[in-house]
């Protein structure tokens, strides 16, 4: 008898006997993608290249119905440049956010409306789309949102999750199983459905904890054995249909790892670490290039600037071990119950030890390198502000001032860079 698959999920057939193990995991999905900017596309690319048309359907989700059809009269075409050389994909599905009646393309035949529109079940969901608008986005797409599915947010700043949580997905029954990401591939749009790879970088995962059925979905890197990295057979899909999503998920970003897109599953513990090291680059470079109107390699010439990195990594160390001091704090106290007094002790040793990764010379060090890194690139927050558009400013620099105040951790110059850029956002360039 053939089982009833919940809404919003896959109806996925058993495999059969002579089913191979690559295809065991690669069984079909469909994956979605929100936010079709420079990341959002690439990410597009490095999926469609690497998975295969039979099994995995991907939807690209356009802001419009307009930027939906002219991509399809295109031939539904996706290139990315990289080096001067240039590659294609295709055979992706079509879909629009516009509830706006007077935003949906005229005469298309019926081919055209099928690829146009599917509104297939969502299975798996890239969220690409600046910070600001994950929230909105998500509270669009809730009656197809269920457990069954998975996030995959790959969004600038950190705060995002939390602020889903808090706002959208509070009951943890009926949440979709998410996972963060993050990207440091320099990448541009020349064009829609058209990205410019600038600079090679990775793709770092991990996903969030389980709560509901309190599972070890990271039990492969507590093994402490080479290679270090997650395993699909840690979740447990046969015996929770639920986690079926999350593991055709991983086993999909899985396959992005040989390629160009670097793709690392990581543990959550160090894909905060680097979160962490991004975000405070990104406190730095984005409001100074944006204020300054420069490259990112013009930055950090001279004294003045390199006192503005170091006030701002000093500020970020200090919130930083705050943090660290608090949550390794609560860690040991539910550990040392029932534990002799000597173990106590080593766990606070072993607790003490903050990270020389997120110590202010390290952060300098880290954020110097990524402008060198990205010499020639414009920041996202620089094109925005050119734009006239929102920036990311509240997830990067407001995030670090979240915590700030939460430890009482005085941080006057990441919030003089926040206050600036509000500034600078009010003014028009045209003005000038």
């Amino acid at each position: 008898m053939k089982r009833r698959t919940p809404r919003g999920s896959l109806d996925i057939a058993a495999p059969s006997t002579h089913t191979t193990a690559r295809e065991l995991y690669l069984l079909p999905m469909n994956i979605h993608v929100l936010g079709l900017g420079a990341v959002g596309t690439l990410v597009a690319h490095f999926l469609r290249s690497s998975l295969p048309r039979e099994t995995h359907r991907i939807t690209l989700i356009h802001r419009t119905a307009t930027q939906s059809a002219s991509a399809l009269q295109q031939g539904g075409v996706l290139t990315a440049e990289r080096n001067g050389v240039r590659s294609t994909s295709q055979g992706f599905l079509f879909e629009h956010s516009s509830t706006h009646s007077n935003d949906r393309p005229r005469n298309r035949n019926r081919q055209e409306e099928h690829e146009y529109e599917p509104q297939l079940p969502i299975s798996s969901l890239f969220v690409a789309t600046k910070a600001h608008n994950v929230v909105p986005a998500m509270r669009d797409l809730l009656p197809r949102l269920n457990p069954h599915c998975t996030i995959v947010l790959l969004n600038n700043g950190m705060g995002v999750y939390e602020k889903l949580v808090q706002e959208v997905f509070q009951n943890p029954l009926s949440r979709p199983k998410f996972v963060l990401g993050i990207n440091t591939h320099g990448s541009y749009l020349r064009e829609p459905m058209n990205v410019i790879h600038a600079g090679q970088g990775s793709l770092d995962y991990a996903v969030v904890p389980e709560e509901k059925h309190n599972i070890d979905l990271e039990a492969s890197f507590s093994r402490g054995e080479p290679p270090f990295q997650g395993s699909i057979a840690d979740i447990p899909h046969e015996k929770h249909p639920e986690f079926t999503s999350l593991y055709h998920t991983m086993a999909a970003l899985n396959e992005l790892h040989s390629g160009e897109a670097a793709a690392n599953w990581v543990d959550m513990h160090t894909l905060q670490g680097n979160m962490m090291l991004k975000l405070v680059a990104n406190a730095v470079i984005n409001p100074l290039s944006a204020l300054l109107n420069c490259r990112n390699g013009d930055l950090f010439r001279t004294d003045a600037s390199k006192r503005i990195l170091s006030r701002v990594c000093q500020e970020s160390s200090a919130v930083f071990r705050a943090q660290f001091t608090q949550d390794t704090t609560a860690r040991i106290e539910s550990i040392a119950r029932g534990a002799s007094a000597s173990d106590v002790q080593a766990l606070w040793d072993d607790a003490a030890r903050f990270p020389k990764f997120l110590e202010h010379g390290a952060l300098e060090e880290n954020t110097i390198r990524i402008a060198e890194a990205t010499a020639r690139n414009f920041s996202s927050m620089l094109v925005d502000v050119r734009r006239g558009r929102q920036t990311e400013v509240d997830f990067i620099n407001g995030y670090l001032l979240g915590l700030g105040n939460r430890h009482r951790v005085p941080m006057p110059g990441t919030a003089m860079l926040l206050n600036l850029i509000k500034m600078r956002s009010e003014i028009p360039l045209s003005h000038l």
